[in-house]
C-alpha cells in the first residue's frame, strides 16, 4: 500500500470516498513526540484528552 498525502485525503473527502484511519490513545509514557520520531514523515494527528486543558485557575 502506498503512502497517502494530506492533499489526497482532502480530495478523497471531497469525492465522498470512504477512508480508514488508525487511532490509538497515548499512555502516560507514550507522547506524541516519540510517535513522530518513530514514524518520520508520516502525518501524525494528536489531540488532548477530554478536559485535559481545563484549569481551575
Amino acid at each position: 500500500m502506498s503512502d497517502i498525502t494530506i492533499t489526497q485525503r482532502k480530495t478523497m473527502k471531497q469525492r465522498g470516498e470512504k477512508m480508514a484511519m488508525l487511532i490509538c490513545y497515548d499512555a502516560t509514557f507514550a507522547y506524541t513526540a516519540s510517535v513522530k520520531r518513530g514514524y518520520g514523515s508520516s502525518a501524525i494527528i494528536a489531540d488532548l484528552s477530554f478536559m485535559t486543558d481545563a484549569s481551575p485557575e
